[in-house]
């Protein structure tokens, strides 16, 4: 995560050494970083991303003694597949089964659900960062939540 952040405007992953130098912080960024991408829209271009990041995922799952065998099997699914499975769990409209988005869910008031996304924007600046100009989903959308975990294990790894 950078300070305009979004799903959709990530540099290229790290190499795999990262994730297994010692620092479980970094290998659990490593896995944040996997899942905001695979929780994130399956766009074109998602697939790919998803196989670049695939060994660097694969070595923190081992660095932090998690098996790789389930893992392994999501990781060779094909852009049509993962499309399926966004809209199977997430839907086209807001699921409201399995709503990807934080302030949906135990909130019984609309003023509730305001109250989530602006604490959540409000986490977002005070580490500096916000969302990218680009960025199509509010702030409590999984992927995105998954993506500023994956800054806080970085500066973790880096303290």
């Amino acid at each position: 995560m950078n300070a305009r952040t979004s799903t959709t405007t990530r540099s290229e992953p790290a190499p795999a050494s990262a994730a297994t130098d010692g620092r479980p912080a970094a290998a659990r960024a490593a896995l944040y970083r996997y899942l905001s991408l695979a929780f994130g829209d399956p766009c074109a271009g998602t697939v790919d991303a998803l196989a670049r990041q695939w060994p660097l995922t694969e070595a923190a799952l081992r660095a932090l003694g998690l098996s790789t065998d389930q893992a392994a099997a999501a990781a060779g699914v094909d852009g049509d597949a993962l499309r399926r499975a966004h809209l199977s769990v997430f839907g086209h409209a807001m699921s409201k089964d399995c709503p990807a988005y934080g302030g949906e869910y135990g909130q019984a008031h609309i003023f509730e659900k305001t109250q989530t996304l602006a604490d959540v924007a409000g986490f977002y600046r005070a580490f500096g960062l916000a969302l990218a100009e680009d960025a199509h989903e509010r702030p409590d959308h999984i992927a995105l939540e998954m993506e500023f975990m994956e800054f806080l294990c970085l500066k973790q790894a880096w303290a």
